[in-house]
C-alpha cells in the first residue's frame, strides 16, 4: 500500500497530535477450521501498529476461537478476541479497535484459531508497519 506522505514534512513545524505516519498501511486476514492460520506477519526490523483487529464465525459444530499475537518463539503474548461459539451460530461478528494503536514488534504473528472440525473462524487485521 502507498505510504502515507500527506502530513506536514517538517517535523519541526508538528503541533499537536501527529497527523499521520511514516509507515506502510497493511491489511491482513486468514480462515482456519479446527486449526490456526497466519493472519500478519510483522516484518524484519519494524513495528507493526494495530489498530482494528476483527472475528467473524460460523459453527456447524460448538468449539472455541481465538484471535491472538504470539512471539517469534512462538508462544502467547495477547489474547486479541475469544469466545466460545454455540453450535448452528454463524454471522457474528467481533471486532475492537485500538487507539492509540498497539505496538506489535517485529518477528510476531497476529493468527487466528478454530478448535472445533465444524467452526470456520475468520480473522483480519488493518494498521501500519514502520
Amino acid at each position: 500500500m502507498a505510504l502515507m506522505k500527506f502530513r506536514e514534512q517538517n517535523q519541526v513545524r508538528w503541533q499537536g497530535v501527529r497527523p499521520a505516519h511514516d509507515g506502510t498501511q497493511r491489511v491482513g486476514d486468514a480462515t482456519a477450521t479446527a486449526a490456526a492460520a497466519q493472519v500478519l506477519l510483522v516484518g524484519a526490523g519494524k513495528i507493526f501498529y494495530l489498530c482494528t483487529a476483527m472475528m467473524g464465525f460460523s459453527a456447524i459444530a460448538a468449539g472455541w476461537c481465538d484471535l491472538a499475537v504470539n512471539t517469534a518463539i512462538p508462544a502467547l503474548w495477547h489474547r486479541l478476541l475469544v469466545d466460545y461459539v454455540a453450535a448452528a451460530a454463524s454471522g457474528i461478528t467481533k471486532s475492537i479497535t485500538f487507539w492509540p494503536p498497539l505496538e506489535i514488534p517485529a518477528g510476531y504473528t497476529i493468527d487466528v484459531a478454530s478448535g472445533a472440525a465444524g467452526l470456520t473462524v475468520y480473522g483480519a487485521v488493518f494498521g501500519w508497519e514502520e
